[in-house]
């Protein structure tokens, strides 16, 4: 009975994490700045997940984890409606399922995409889960703070590092070979 909770209380949090990254995608995706971005609140939140099937107690017990686990954080508007806000661990969350690499788009014999990471000790923990998450796909790492793969990167990087806040510590690239 446990296991089942356990299951359909990650499927909820997925589906928050998702619906919240989804609409913060988007807005980068139109050139908006991150400081313009109106969150989604709480009510919509909750008739999206009542619209999946689950309950009520169901819906609240996930709020309560999500913010527990801070992965993300409620504010109150001035018209004192409750939205969410995505952290940075929920950003994490939800970008794990992003690849930065194209598996199936390999780039010409003598070229390679390359991520230079620079990142201050203060964010051990987003430097660890960026590292990771290059070295699960495939990313070569010759040396401290490089990685390298022969597959072109995705184009929606830049919103990537938009979300995680890594524009100054984090820069890519293709290169070409010299013969």
């Amino acid at each position: 009975m446990t296991s089942i909770h356990y299951y359909d209380m990650n499927d909820i949090i997925d589906h928050v994490a998702g619906f919240m990254g989804a609409k913060v995608m988007k807005h980068l995706a139109g050139g908006k700045d991150m400081d313009e971005f109106s969150y989604p609140t709480a009510k919509a939140c909750r008739e999206l997940l009542k619209n999946k099937g689950y309950s009520e107690r169901q819906i609240a017990n996930a709020f309560y984890y999500l913010k527990k686990r801070k992965y993300i954080k409620l504010r109150r508007d001035t018209l004192g409606q409750t939205s969410l806000a995505l952290t940075l661990f929920g950003a994490m969350r939800y970008l794990k399922k992003f690849p930065l690499a194209a598996q199936d788009k390999k780039l010409p014999e003598g070229t390679k995409s390359i991520i230079i990471i620079s990142m201050p000790e203060t964010m051990r923990s987003l430097r660890d889960f960026l590292r990771h998450k290059l070295l699960r796909e495939n990313f070569t790492h010759p040396a401290k703070g490089l990685y390298i793969t022969e597959f072109r990167l995705c184009p929606h990087m830049a919103q990537f590092t938009e979300i995680l806040g890594l524009k100054e510590y984090l820069t890519w690239g293709e290169f070409k070979q010299s013969q």
